[in-house]
């Protein structure tokens, strides 16, 4: 099972000591450290009563959102939150999840505000506390609404085609703007996962579904998800595009592949003759030209 934290209100609890901690652990200068437990620890707050500032506020934990250097500092809070799960894992107390035979262990994924801890759904290894949800307003309500519906579209076709009747339900004015925006970003993720194979999206898919092989070669079947598949049909929208760049010209047919730049398919365009037994770049190239 995924736990899903919410981590948008940690930066009023983050513990001064522990954060002074981790910096040492890390191997930062003492005398730096001080510098930035200075500023952190030298913060007071007023309370602004009838447009009068009264009193000093002197806080024991706590990192202010909009001083610069928060963020920077907050990292290494979570950090420290990233090597205890992984210790925990290392201890065979959280044997987290994999997508597929051979693909990345995941036990937890960090985003901006939200945090996802994977583990089996035993008592050992989840320990679940309620929680009560924040009073709105009818106004806040409606605020609230309108930022999820305006988001849930973008993130939703980052990851899924959506059909085209869903398109012209969204919006019947502008269905076809909708699905090339669509699959615009999912080429964009697809190419993400062509050009930067190190992260861990890209090692998760590769081992999943096109190990071994080259991404324009994989073809859909009927067991793989469908965001998966969603990703594939913006595969054409890169071939168009996309062209191999030469190097020594061993793993480039001349008649097949997308090589030729500055050009509309890139492909050549001349008919092959029977007969002709050139078939890689390479063949064409002598003393390097």
């Amino acid at each position: 099972m995924a736990i899903k934290l919410d981590m948008s209100k940690v930066y009023d609890r983050v513990k001064w000591v522990f954060l002074a901690k981790m910096m040492q652990k890390i191997g930062f200068c003492p005398m730096w450290i001080l510098w930035i437990m200075e500023c952190v620890t030298s913060v007071t707050y007023s309370v602004n009563i009838n447009e009068e500032k009264i009193g000093f506020i002197k806080p024991a934990r706590g990192l202010r959102q909009e001083d610069l250097l928060s963020p920077y500092l907050f990292l290494i809070c979570a950090k420290g939150l990233s090597s205890l799960i992984n210790q925990t894992n290392s201890q065979g107390l959280l044997t987290g999840m994999r997508v597929a035979k051979g693909a990345v262990r995941l036990s937890h994924l960090f985003f901006a505000d939200d945090y996802l801890i994977f583990c089996k759904a035993n008592d050992e290894e989840a320990r679940l506390k309620g929680w009560k949800e924040k009073l709105l307003s009818q106004a806040g309500k409606e605020v609230l609404l309108k930022a999820v519906i305006m988001a849930l579209p973008t993130y939703v076709m980052s990851a899924c085609l959506l059909p085209k009747a869903v398109c012209k339900e969204i919006c019947s004015e502008m269905a076809r703007e909708l699905h090339e925006f669509n699959l615009a970003l999912l080429a964009k993720q697809l190419w993400r996962i062509l050009t930067k194979p190190n992260l861990l999206m890209s090692k998760i898919m590769r081992a999943r579904y096109f190990k071994g092989i080259s991404i324009w070669r994989t073809k859909s079947v009927g067991a793989e998800s469908w965001c998966w598949k969603s990703l594939l049909q913006a595969k054409c929208l890169l071939e168009e595009e996309v062209r191999k760049q030469v190097g020594n010209g061993k793993s480039i047919n001349i008649w097949k592949d997308r090589w030729l730049p500055e050009t509309e398919y890139g492909r050549v365009k001349t008919r092959k003759e029977e007969g002709v037994k050139v078939q890689r770049v390479c063949e064409l190239i002598k003393d390097g030209v």
